[in-house]
């Protein structure tokens, strides 16, 4: 394959993909950032064969287009827990 690609430049190797991780960065860069939950949310609403969370943090932290901005307390019924802050690459470059 040759010399691996700059951090941020990496193009997904699977097209199957591709127009969720789209949709998912054009929605990231219109309404800023989101955590993983409604990351989650927002992908199974808009997708009839949704995604898991295992799907969503693997593809957000590998893909390249998304970087990983601090981390969210959430609170529910088994007691609080962190879940990642995500944003757009493409928005520092702008």
């Amino acid at each position: 394959m040759g010399k691996n690609p700059q951090k941020g430049v990496k193009k997904m190797r699977v097209r199957k993909h591709v127009k969720k991780i789209t949709a998912l960065e054009e929605k990231i860069l219109e309404d800023g950032e989101m955590n993983s939950i409604e990351i989650h949310d927002w992908l199974n609403a808009r997708i009839r064969m949704g995604v898991t969370m295992n799907w969503v943090g693997n593809v957000l932290s590998k893909c390249g287009l998304f970087e990983k901005t601090g981390m969210q307390i959430v609170g529910g019924y088994s007691g609080n827990y962190s879940v990642a802050v995500w944003d757009s690459r493409r928005r520092d470059q702008e």
